[in-house]
């Protein structure tokens, strides 16, 4: 029955030119001559009647040779085994019919219709051919000619640029190319563009697939391998465009899975690519030739893709030739001779005539440049290298950015997207769990290119840089530093300028992009009130609404007018650093190395140093400046000292005791108690503590009459006073535990960090009332003050503990005499923290206690009731039994 279905869909087939041998009926598979014997026309002359059409729907049973086995179908129900392989043989069949059923079509449109010679899409041959029966991929008419004589001088030699290819590629001489197959290189596309090239004329190259690798998945690695896993992209590209043939419009390729791609469409045209296929591309930009500005595809010499067009954009350019893979190795042929000849003469890269090439070949030389850009962080460094590498374009960037980039060039993404966080330019969190920089570090040296080595904390530290510069010790490198401080040149401000409006116009066409699709959705959910009120009125018997809110929906389908032109604005045009999202270097980063930083000096190892904006000197005085800078603002990682911890200890003992003091004095017994004491001591009791004199009193914890001066303190006073103590101490503390003269305290902006660290818990402005941190030290300003660079500063150097009180005291009393005059502003309204909660009961179980409603306590307790257990209470009463003869609960 399996087979009876395969057979029947296969059946229609008929542009194959190959007809069934054999048709199935009952039990076997009958010949061709049965069918005629017994009375009925056989297939063969069914197909050549024409009787059977596309229209009836019926299928020509499946041949033999198509199924490539022979056997009676009554066989198969008795061979599981032979049933799979039949199976099995079948599907590999169909994918085969399926390649050559779409490539004979394509081929076929491509004999019939030939390409357009002219600009309206006609062809020379404006009369309709007749029809003409399909033909194999031999008996097709080849629309390429015979190659001419070419007497012109030819090229000296053709091969991949050393300096425009990627890092993990491996070339011989010979014309082997492979790529690095270690610490995730194997799943990175390796690519490289051919010296060379191609203006005018018809010319061709080679690659054969000699290997295909298995790629194994690293251990610990959080990425999955890309699909496929073996990749072969042939084509030709512009001269700086990516390497890769993709995330561009500048190439036209063919790829291993049977696909042409330019841009972001894809077309399929011929079957994948196997080891040992040995693939031509051909470039036709003869002007006499039917096929004009065009590319074809041909797998050892027979054409598997129709003519395809170029692009407008790759029109009248130098095409060079462009290889990109992963996990192959590449047999390359730019030589005289093919490894397989065309059905139609055609000249290899190698014959060219000098004349239709635009050579690109590097001069041979001595030395090889290694710079190492110098910069602070986030003063445009990395825009600099950009467009540094723009402008010379045979140094290659060494980066983990770069490095990233590649990865996603190449198909490679993380498992989990969410826990890639963006990090820092200069050190992007890398969630790829790839060594890539480890092999990178032992294959760079051994290359002779130009590199630069982009690294932003490791440039601004001697001894990173001297590690750097170690790698480059070969003969043929020359280190050179390049310091990038001061004021910019007029060069890089511009080019600043324009990336500051690039990235204006982008976000501008986003936001339109998204007003459009606002707008679209408004007219839709209009149409949709419209049409549901029209259907309303329609069972009501109401008629069509009127055009009111046709009218509405026009007006939203208007949407907006045209936009005017982005330009930048004024402040906009004295910036010299483009505002980004993502800081150069993280804040832990910063913290631990900025004291390091420095200029680089030829002791290190340096050939030559270049200051690119302002004088060494300039450059020395804004390194220092900066350093300063970041002290102030910077989070260090400081703990706290033995000494705080014994101070604040003392400190907070010392308020417990005065609060404590302080709650005995609001008891009216014992307030008596004292007030008695001193009158039998002679001592005048008579003493007001609001009229008193702050600065008169000695003991904070008795005026006199045994009253302590912070009688009246309330909930609010005793957290000012804690706060006062505290943030003092915190800048003492801070100040003896960094020691370091240019730092004496630290931004308003790291206050919650550094208060965390010593006292073990958050400041929480809201619990004060507060909204801003200038709020809460307009309460406390006669302990610490703001500077303008929004630096605390304490104004108490090294202040009694009774000090706090009498200044807390006095600022009562202050908000006191305003809340009297009728100032509201007055009130503190501090949150009280909430009362911890009391531990659960526990419930009851054997050998544990529970409360009685008398006031004893019930305890489980065997009882002598055949066995089962009863409860026994125990209370002032006497002892009193519970629970029945099943021992259940009264």
């Amino acid at each position: 029955s399996f087979l009876m279905q395969v057979a029947g869909a296969l059946g229609r087939r008929r542009s194959l030119g190959r007809p069934p041998t054999a048709t199935s009926s009952g039990e076997g598979m009958v010949p061709a001559e049965v069918g005629e014997a017994s009375g009925g026309a056989s297939e063969r002359e069914r197909v050549e009647r024409g009787t059977e059409t596309a229209d009836t729907g019926d299928a020509l049973p499946l041949a033999e040779a198509d199924l490539q086995f022979s056997v009676p179908v009554s066989d198969v129900s008795r061979s599981l085994s032979l049933a799979e392989s039949v199976r099995r043989g079948v599907a590999i069949r169909c994918e085969h019919l399926a390649e050559e059923t779409l490539t004979s079509a394509k081929l076929d449109a491509y004999e019939e219709e030939p390409v357009a010679d002219s600009a309206d899409g006609t062809t020379d041959n404006a009369e309709p051919a007749e029809p003409e029966p399909s033909k194999t991929a031999g008996e097709r008419q080849e629309l390429e000619e015979e190659a001419h004589e070419d007497a012109r001088l030819r090229v000296v030699s053709v091969g991949l640029s050393e300096s425009d290819s990627t890092l993990n590629l491996l070339a011989t001489d010979g014309g082997l190319v492979t790529s690095l197959g270690d610490g995730g290189f194997q799943y990175l596309l390796a690519g490289a563009r051919a010296t060379v090239g191609v203006k005018s004329g018809r010319y061709m190259f080679e690659v054969k697939i000699v290997e295909m690798r298995n790629v194994d998945q690293p251990q610990g690695a959080k990425v999955r391998a890309p699909i496929p896993q073996n990749l072969l992209r042939i084509g030709l590209s512009l001269a700086g465009s990516s390497l890769f043939l993709a995330d561009s419009s500048d190439y036209v390729c063919f790829d291993s899975e049977g696909s042409f791609a330019q841009g972001r469409s894809r077309l399929k045209v011929g079957p994948t690519l196997a080891p040992g296929v040995t693939v031509a591309l051909l470039l036709n930009l003869d002007a006499a030739s039917p096929n004009v500005n065009t590319v074809s595809l041909f797998h050892d010499g027979v054409r598997v893709s129709a003519p395809q067009k170029l692009p407008e954009n790759m029109l009248d350019k130098p095409l060079f030739p462009t290889l990109a893979f992963r996990s192959m190795t590449l047999q390359l042929n730019f030589g005289a001779n093919p490894l397989v000849p065309l059905p139609f003469s055609c000249r290899m890269l190698q014959d060219a005539a000098a004349a239709d090439l635009q050579v690109e070949t590097s001069p041979a030389e001595e030395h090889y440049e290694v710079v190492f850009p110098i910069g602070k962080p986030d003063t445009g460094v990395f825009d600099w290298a950009d467009h540094f590498v723009e402008k010379n374009p045979a140094y290659t960037e060494l980066s983990d950015r770069k490095l990233l980039e590649w990865a996603a060039a190449s198909g490679l993404r993380p498992k989990n997207p969410a826990s890639n966080n963006l990090g820092s330019t200069d050190k992007p969190e890398n969630s790829l769990g790839l060594s890539l920089n480890e092999v990178l570090s032992l294959v760079v040296p051994a290359l002779k290119r130009n590199f630069v080595v982009m690294e932003l904390q490791a440039n601004l530290l001697a001894e990173a840089r001297s590690r750097a510069i170690s790698r480059f010790s070969a003969p043929h490198f020359k280190k050179t530093a390049v310091v990038i401080m001061g004021d910019p040149s007029e060069e890089h401000k511009e080019h600043v300028q324009s990336l500051i409006l690039a990235d204006k116009v982008v976000k501008a066409e986003n936001d339109k992009r998204k007003k459009l699709a606002d707008l679209q959705r408004k007219r839709l959910l209009e149409e949709s009130r419209r049409k549901s009120e029209d259907a309303k009125r329609a069972r009501k018997g109401e008629g069509q609404g009127d055009a009111e809110g046709v009218k509405e929906v026009e007006r939203v389908e208007e949407g907006p007018s045209e936009d005017p032109p982005v330009t930048l604005t004024d402040e906009e045009k004295l910036l010299t650093v483009r505002p980004l999202d993502t800081a150069d270097l993280t804040q832990s980063a910063l913290a631990k190395s900025f004291t390091m930083f420095s200029l680089p000096s030829t002791d290190e190892g340096f050939d030559s140093i270049r200051y690119e904006w302002q004088p060494m000197e300039t450059c020395q005085e804004e390194l220092v400046k900066h350093i300063r800078q970041l002290k102030l603002i910077t989070r260090v990682d400081v703990q706290p000292s033995q000494w705080f911890k014994d101070e604040a200890s003392q400190r907070q003992r010392l308020v417990n005791e005065w609060q404590k003091l302080h709650n005995e004095w609001k008891i009216p017994a014992k307030r008596k108690a004292v007030l008695e004491k001193k009158k039998e001591e002679g001592t005048n009791t008579e003493i007001n503590v609001t009229d008193l004199d702050i600065n008169t009193v000695e003991d904070v914890t008795d005026i006199g009459n045994g009253e302590p001066l912070f009688s009246n303190f309330t909930f609010e006073d005793w957290t000012l006073l804690r706060l006062r103590m505290e943030f003092q101490l915190l800048l003492v503390a801070f100040r003896k535990d960094v020691d370091d003269p240019e730092r004496v305290s630290f931004h308003e902006s790291q206050l919650n960090f550094y208060y965390s660290r010593y006292f073990k818990k958050n400041l929480n402005l809201r619990i004060f009332g507060c909204e801003k941190f200038e709020t809460l030290v307009a309460l406390i300003c006669d302990t610490i003050a703001l500077s303008k660079e929004r630096l605390l500063e304490s104004k108490l150097e090294d202040p009694s503990m009774v000090h706090f009180v009498k200044l807390t005291e006095e600022h009562r009393r202050d908000r006191q005499r305003r809340l009297d005059a009728g100032d509201e502003t007055a009130e503190l309204k501090f949150s009280k923290p909430a009362p911890p909660t009391r531990p659960a009961q526990p419930t009851s179980q054997a050998g544990h206690k529970r409360p009685h409603q008398d006031g004893g306590s019930i305890t489980p307790k065997r009882a002598d009731h055949g066995g089962k257990r009863g409860w026994t209470s125990r209370s002032g009463n006497g002892e009193s039994r519970g629970g029945n003869a099943n021992g259940s609960r009264r």
